[in-house]
């Protein structure tokens, strides 16, 4: 199952199975209850977070400004509590509704989600469907100006000439990624058409004609390095889609 697939590696020679996007479908984002200072919204797991962002702006409605330059599904979103400049999903969500493997529905709010950095509590093998969402009244334009500000900070500190899946490592507890990344030596550092972006250093741009390999190759040199060199494990933000499986968080010595 797919969200918007924007913080994925694919394997190089595919899939061996079926994948089902979301964002086919699920796209339906409404009011549901509003009152002078909050109003509640509600958004299928298909709905791009941008499209969310900017309903929000349209009626006045502060809280999801964050995810104005964030890429993907709600439903994505929603599985790792996608957060950017100060916000993350779980100021925001309710409650979440979520599909078990044998179809059945369950709703819960925030607490039972168990939202965290970069993670949620509930099963991997049940999918999000929608969401509700708790917004606070605003002035639109006052909502706009952030939503600017928002984005001059990511165009001017993200390498978005270039392809890439976002960050490709979590920020360990007192560390940021980049740095120790930088620490390691490795910005700029390329195998192949697959480069440590000179721009942002944890972001791998894909500069040409990168393979799935190469990007998996620089992700691996890049844990051994930091690790030897700082004594920090690294972990994935990036999902990886091996030939028959989804893989979040490959141990160090992966292949």
């Amino acid at each position: 199952m797919l969200g918007g697939g924007s913080n994925l590696l694919i394997n190089d020679d595919g899939f061996d199975g079926v994948a089902v996007t979301l964002c086919g479908g699920l796209q339906r984002i409404s009011f549901i209850c509003a009152d002078d200072q909050d109003a509640r919204i509600e958004a299928e797991a298909g709905a791009d977070t941008r499209a969310l962002a900017h309903f929000a702006r349209r009626n006045g409605l502060s809280g999801a400004e964050f995810l104005c330059g964030i890429p993907g599904s709600l439903g994505g979103a929603l599985r790792m509590n996608a957060g950017a400049y100060g916000g993350q999903m779980r100021d925001i969500v309710a409650t979440a509704t979520l599909m078990d493997p044998d179809g059945a529905l369950h709703t819960l709010d925030v607490d039972a989600l168990g939202m965290r950095y970069r993670a949620t509590s509930a099963p991997k093998d049940w999918l999000f469907v929608s969401a509700q969402f708790t917004l606070r009244r605003d002035d639109p334009e006052a909502i706009r100006q952030r939503m600017r500000v928002n984005n001059r900070k990511r165009t001017n500190a993200q390498p978005l000439a270039f392809p890439s899946a976002g960050s490709v490592f979590r920020n360990p507890p007192g560390h940021s990624a980049w740095r120790l990344i930088d620490q390691a030596g490795l910005r700029g550092h390329a195998i192949g058409a697959a480069q440590i972006s000179e721009k942002h250093s944890n972001f791998f741009v894909n500069r040409g004609g990168a393979r799935a390999s190469d990007m998996r190759a620089l992700i691996d040199l890049t844990r051994h390095q930091v690790k030897s060199v700082t004594g920090v494990d690294l972990t994935l933000e990036v999902g990886l889609v091996e030939r028959h499986r989804l893989v979040t968080e490959p141990p160090l010595d992966a292949d």
